[in-house]
């Protein structure tokens, strides 16, 4: 199996940059990049070689040689856990970002794909409402709380899809996209 996976093909799958992760260098972001795209696209698959086209040749290094002695070795570690307790095998080639035109593109555009209240806003909130248990309408990137539902496929995740769960048993925090706040 291949996949070609960049900053950008993450995002084109409806998860932008948290502000946390645009503060990280780029190989840390990619390699957390493949991570997260294993955890969602792969979690049902075992005993496969999964090899990465990747445009960061950092990141081609630190998968190959499974880690390294920088920062990125911690990543590319859980990048290697994950995969060996599926039996899954990994490795990454480089593809030179031209060869990636679109993609590559669009990575280099700035995302607005996910909003959530700012972080002093939803603080003065937690100060009113300290019992909140889960936030109905978030990713991986842009939860507000620990337990969150996520509108797609997401490992972190309660659930998917907050229309389809009960809220009745929750005090539940929201902020859902624009075009569902008529729902």
């Amino acid at each position: 199996m291949t996949c070609v996976v960049t900053n950008a093909a993450f995002e084109s799958h409806g998860f932008a940059k948290s502000a946390l992760q645009k503060s990280l260098h780029i190989d840390v972001r990619q390699l957390h990049t493949v991570f997260i795209c294993l955890t969602i696209f792969c979690s049902e698959i075992f005993a496969v070689h999964i090899r990465f086209q990747l445009d960061n040749s950092t990141a081609v290094t630190y998968i190959n040689q499974m880690g390294g002695m920088k920062s990125l070795a911690c990543v590319a570690r859980k990048i290697w856990d994950w995969c060996v307790s599926r039996d899954i095998w990994v490795s990454a080639v480089h593809i030179a970002g031209i060869a990636n035109g679109i993609t590559n593109n669009f990575s280099r555009r700035a995302s607005d794909l996910e909003w959530q209240l700012n972080k002093i806003v939803f603080q003065s909130l937690v100060s009113l409402f300290s019992n909140m248990t889960i936030d109905l309408f978030a990713s991986y990137l842009n939860r507000q709380l620990v337990r969150y539902v996520s509108w797609r496929s997401d490992p972190q995740a309660l659930f998917v899809n907050a229309f389809t769960m009960s809220w009745s048993n929750e005090f539940f925090y929201a902020f859902p996209p624009f075009s569902l706040t008529r729902r």
